[in-house]
């Protein structure tokens, strides 16, 4: 129970799975893996994450499976398509990048209020 240390494991990956998100444990942040250029796989229980994980589908940069079969299905999808791998991770840095001026925006509205 680190912070930051799966960015390195990321970088050697070629898919993520996000784990925590079959079962109702509200999944876990799927921006490192991203950044990464993974392409993401997660579960229906992204609800720590409601906000990221619906933008990531809805840009083309993750998939959302619902068990196990499903997840093996669309990782053999990963697997045998090294272009369906390309564009979706390249879909998922993309985001990450549109998103870098998030945290200024945030930082400008409280020094606001200090």
């Amino acid at each position: 129970d680190t912070l930051g240390d799966l960015v390195r494991i990321y970088a050697f990956a070629d898919i993520t799975f996000i784990g925590g998100s079959l079962v109702p444990e509200g999944g876990h942040n799927p921006l490192e893996a991203a950044r990464q250029g993974n392409p993401l796989l997660f579960g229906p229980h992204m609800e720590d994450f409601s906000e990221i994980s619906s933008a990531l589908l809805e840009s083309g940069a993750a998939f959302q499976v619902i068990d196990q079969p499903s997840l093996e299905r669309m990782l053999e999808q990963l697997i045998i398509s090294d272009e369906l791998r390309r564009v979706t991770g390249n879909r998922a840095r993309q985001f990450t990048e549109k998103q870098q001026d998030v945290l200024s925006a945030h930082i400008a509205v409280v020094k606001q209020y200090l």
